[in-house]
């Protein structure tokens, strides 16, 4: 973790993202985790310091999630030494966007019947254009400032990016549940139709629950609703990545720096002593 951390914030800083000061440790620090784990859940730990069984499911969520989370770092790695290269911003948040609409797109073709080979790959053209993206918007904002202006434009992007993050989530989770209540009626199974409601189908939406279902009409039903609700949040999704890729030409394109002509130090005032004569 130190490894991954290290790398993160030498990258676009200390050293290019292309640098193999950058790309190492980055490499060791995942190779490390995933020995770590893989460790662990081999029979050679007598006394395991993390129990996997204690967070299976959470271990298989992240497991469904690892084709994003693995092709954002290549994309941000691409997205900063192309922007190091030619010092333009606006073509790679556009190339972003334009893989996160069409990664968003394909996500909504998923159905109940989708394979892994499906889900998986679907992840990877939008995690791939979210990573392109991410590391070119801090310099875009900082491009038309000076340079005594960086800490208070990075310390209000931070801000507004997690501001963003909260956002998204809010909106996404407010679509499914909204979009699920509606269809909920598809359900013939009343009581398990009123589990699910008012804001319970992400509690319920576990393997275990569509197991512990009986009737194999009520599970086509159930997972019916899930997927057609889960489609709402990717058009809405795509309708975000849409409007960002609008806004981008509105963005006007200012060339990035090479130079520096900043202090970041504190200065200090000379004090006139009296000497004796």
């Amino acid at each position: 973790m130190v490894s991954i951390l290290i790398s993160l914030s030498w990258a676009g800083t200390q050293y290019a993202w292309s640098s193999y000061h950058v790309i190492v440790p980055l490499v060791l620090g995942f190779a490390g985790s995933a020995a770590f784990v893989l460790y662990e859940a081999s029979s050679f730990c007598v006394n395991p310091t993390m129990p996997l069984h204690i967070s299976a499911h959470a271990l298989q969520r992240v497991g469904d999630l690892l084709p994003t989370i693995l092709f954002m770092i290549p994309g941000a790695i691409t997205g900063g030494t192309l922007l190091s290269k030619f010092g333009r911003y606006r073509p790679l948040q556009h190339a972003g966007l334009a893989l996160m609409i069409i990664g968003f797109g394909l996500l909504t073709l998923l159905d109940a019947n989708s394979n892994t080979g499906e889900w998986v790959g679907y992840q990877l053209l939008g995690a791939f254009g979210t990573g392109l993206a991410l590391p070119v918007l801090l310099p875009a904002v900082q491009a038309p400032l000076t340079e005594e202006d960086t800490a208070q434009c990075t310390a209000v992007w931070s801000f507004m990016r997690t501001v963003g993050f909260i956002w998204g989530a809010t909106i996404a989770t407010a679509a499914f549940n909204n979009q699920f209540n509606i269809l909920v009626p598809r359900i013939t199974d009343t009581a398990i139709g009123s589990q699910l409601t008012n804001g319970r189908a992400y509690e319920y939406a576990t393997k275990i629950f569509i197991d512990s279902i009986t009737d194999p009409i009520t599970v086509a039903e159930v997972r019916s609703v899930y997927v057609d609700s889960l489609n709402v949040v990717w058009y809405v999704s795509l309708a975000f990545a849409g409007l960002g890729f609008l806004l981008v030409f509105l963005e006007k394109e200012v060339p990035l720096r090479k130079e520096l002509d900043t202090k970041f130090s504190m200065e200090k005032k000379e004090k006139k002593t009296k000497t004796d004569a």
